[in-house]
């Protein structure tokens, strides 16, 4: 337990909720530094799951199965997230007993951003202290059902946003054609993302993660390239901007065939 997460020792972030905890408490610390894709202003996330959230103090935030406490230490912000026993095996229940059916989109969003950033946490975190506890806890989920539900709700989205750049480029949107079809050039990134295993749901952290297997993964590569090549080449005329959008429309959809190639899903 000596591995410092931005500067700070991972005793001193255990000190922080030493009053709120046992030794058996199963903590585990994650986040964007812990994943390598933070930066010098990133804050710390540390997850704990307790018998009683009643016990917690001075919380900032109370979602109901999880309460939230704001730390400021050694010019960091440190978020704690406490979860309570019930609350997770509640979750875990949810994950399993989920539906996905490609052929319909009633799971669509089924799952909150606070529940999907605690289960791509729980699978990509430090351990900080309970680790027989937390290895009981994360054997509870199954990390290819999250990443099966991060895949299809993001195709979702794809054909979503797809189907809208149509339908405002068929009526001469033209300027939202060309915003909603880098955005849906962005969703199939993602999508090419979560075929390959990654479960960070954050946008923000998209191409960090893309940068960070630029060199390995040619897919990876060959997409970001195309990606980076529509948007140095912004249009002009009308006529220019009507073929930018299907252009991007087109990688878009190369990107997705590599993605359903890349997981078997052809």
């Amino acid at each position: 337990m000596n591995e410092p997460i931005g500067g700070i020792s991972q005793v001193e972030l255990l000190g922080l909720i030493e009053s709120q905890i046992t030794e058996s408490t199963p903590v585990w610390i994650a986040g964007s530094l812990v994943e390598n894709i933070g930066n010098e202003s990133s804050d710390i996330d540390i997850y704990a799951v307790v018998d009683d959230l009643d016990t917690v103090e001075e919380y900032v935030t109370d979602g109901g199965s999880y309460k939230i406490q704001m730390h400021y230490y050694k010019n960091r912000r440190v978020d704690v997230e406490f979860w309570s026993q019930d609350s997770v095996s509640s979750l875990a229940s949810k994950l399993s007993e989920l539906k996905i059916e490609r052929a319909e989109s009633s799971f669509l969003d089924a799952l909150s951003e606070n529940e999907i950033d605690f289960l791509h946490r729980v699978f990509n975190c430090i351990v900080a202290q309970g680790v027989s506890t937390f290895n009981d806890l994360v054997g509870q989920f199954d990390s290819s059902k999250l990443n099966q539900y991060l895949f299809e709700n993001k195709r979702i989205y794809i054909d979503d946003s797809f189907d809208d750049t149509v339908g405002m480029l068929n009526s001469n949107n033209i300027t939202g054609a060309i915003s909603r079809s880098i955005e849906t050039l962005e969703f199939s990134l993602d999508l090419l993302l979560y075929s390959k295993g990654w479960t960070n749901p954050k946008s923000k952290h998209r191409f960090k993660i893309i940068e960070s297997v630029y060199e390995s993964d040619l897919d990876v590569r060959e997409a970001y390239l195309d990606f980076w090549s529509v948007l140095h080449n912004l249009p002009v005329t009308k006529g220019e901007k009507k073929n930018h959008v299907s252009t991007v429309l087109s990688i878009s959809e190369d990107i997705v065939e590599k993605a359903y190639r890349t997981g078997g899903l052809e």
